[in-house]
């Protein structure tokens, strides 16, 4: 077996982790990772905190949080977004609006930063779970 990696992170300033509540016993957590050039993380973090929230709210998306690594090397080029969605199919359909509404845009970050391609993970909330 392969030595498990760990990445410990900070919790960014824009991240809405402590003003959550999700009530809902059902739903799923959506863990995306982004990976970039040095300091385009930074433009998504401004991004996140402006331009992103009111799209995420637009589409149903819950924000849980925001972290970027505590190993200061990688703090700048990774970070880490936690979301809720009700389903599978809801957060789906969520980043494909959300991809029509940016894709009218001129502002994309480096491209395209929010791409389908992030390291995305789905999870379900355990028993012991404050966000259950």
């Amino acid at each position: 077996a392969k030595k498990p990696e760990s990445i410990f992170l900070i919790e960014k300033s824009y991240s809405r982790l402590q003003r959550v509540a999700i009530k809902q016993p059902a739903g799923i957590y959506e863990l995306r990772s982004y990976a970039g050039a040095p300091g385009e993380t930074a433009v998504l973090g401004d991004w996140f905190e402006g331009e992103l929230r009111p799209l995420f709210s637009k589409y149903g998306m819950r924000e849980i949080g925001s972290w970027s690594p505590f190993d200061e090397s990688s703090s700048e080029k990774c970070l880490f977004s936690l979301f809720y969605h009700k389903d599978r199919e809801q957060a789906e359909a969520a980043w494909r609006g959300l991809h029509r509404d940016l894709s009218s845009k001129q502002e994309a970050v480096n491209g395209d930063v929010l791409s389908p391609q992030s390291d995305v993970i789905f999870l379900r909330a355990l028993g012991f779970s404050p966000l259950k």
